[in-house]
């Protein structure tokens, strides 16, 4: 990676490699991040698809939204607000994409990312899931919508 950062471009594949086919998360995450921050908002389209891939590994997504708020912050904050605004059923949740997410528009100070959590607040609310489940998920999102709040603490 450090090599490729230097401007040796035959160490492109190996950093391509270990995004397509990972061998391990430390690989991965460092040639991401190199990736991003030599290509820039060029690796952007491909940091949608890999977000948007199934097959991926869930522990990758982390990395993958930190490396489209670096490329692009003000695009990745609007994809993922549309994401979230996207969830109309409970199981369709996924609670680490909301968590970094949240953070994500902490960072950026995104007031729409604090509606699409308080949308989703509202379904969880009105949701009939186990009660158990609709606190914890009503937790998380309370913790969420405190941080993105766009109103200063007092």
């Amino acid at each position: 990676a450090e090599l490729f950062r230097r401007g040796h471009k035959q160490y492109l594949t190996a950093l391509e490699s270990d995004i397509m086919d990972p061998q391990e998360l430390f690989f991965f995450a460092n040639a991401l991040h190199t990736l991003a921050e030599v290509r820039g908002q060029e690796l952007y389209p491909d940091l949608i698809q890999m977000l948007a891939d199934p097959n991926r590994d869930p522990e990758h997504q982390q990395d993958i939204m930190l490396a489209m708020e670096a490329v692009a912050p003000e695009q990745a904050v609007k994809h993922f607000a549309a994401l979230l605004s996207g969830w109309t059923q409970i199981d369709a949740l996924d609670e680490m994409f909301l968590e970094y997410a949240s953070l994500a528009f902490a960072r950026q100070s995104y007031e729409p990312g604090h509606t699409a959590l308080s949308q989703l607040a509202a379904m969880v609310k009105a949701s009939s899931v186990e009660a158990t489940e609709k606190d914890d998920l009503q937790e998380l999102i309370a913790e969420a919508l405190s941080i993105t709040s766009p109103d200063p603490l007092p």
